[in-house]
């Protein structure tokens, strides 16, 4: 791991897709690269941003208010328990989101596919889609835009 200007980057040894993915703190901004496996801990506080860039990744976000962003043909399954997360997900990316307390703000962009889980949210969720963007929604979503 190394430090550059305040953003947590994973590169080499430390995140290993062959072991399985590596648990990174994420208590700011934090970073995947190609080819590694990781999981964001946001812990209560939140990750600024989580960026998942051509990796296969995961995020946990119990106290909510996360902002994850896919890119790069990623694959990337982000849990936001704590609900009021926002997403971005780019360029040939597969997100998968799960908000069981709502108010989630997903984008999908660039020929990626989202699915967006609001199962028992109390506060509706969005998802939508722009330029070859796929997405499907289940429980409380308002979708303006996906096909």
């Amino acid at each position: 791991m190394r430090f550059a200007l305040g953003l947590l980057v994973v590169l080499g040894a430390a995140c290993g897709a062959e072991d399985g993915p590596e648990s990174v703190a994420c208590p700011d901004n934090c970073m995947c690269a190609a080819g590694h496996a990781c999981e964001f801990d946001c812990g209560t506080a939140g990750c600024m941003l989580a960026e998942c860039l051509g990796g296969d990744c995961r995020a946990d976000c119990p106290g909510g208010s996360c902002n994850l962003d896919c890119d790069m043909m990623g694959s990337c399954n982000y849990d936001c328990a704590g609900g009021s997360c926002s997403s971005d997900c780019d360029q040939g990316s597969t997100c998968d989101v799960r908000c069981p307390a709502g108010n989630c703000q997903i984008l999908c962009d660039e020929g990626s596919t989202c699915t967006l889980d609001c199962t028992g949210a109390s506060m509706e969720c969005s998802l939508l889609c722009e330029g070859d963007g796929r997405g499907t929604c289940i429980g409380n979503c308002n979708v303006p835009s996906c096909g």
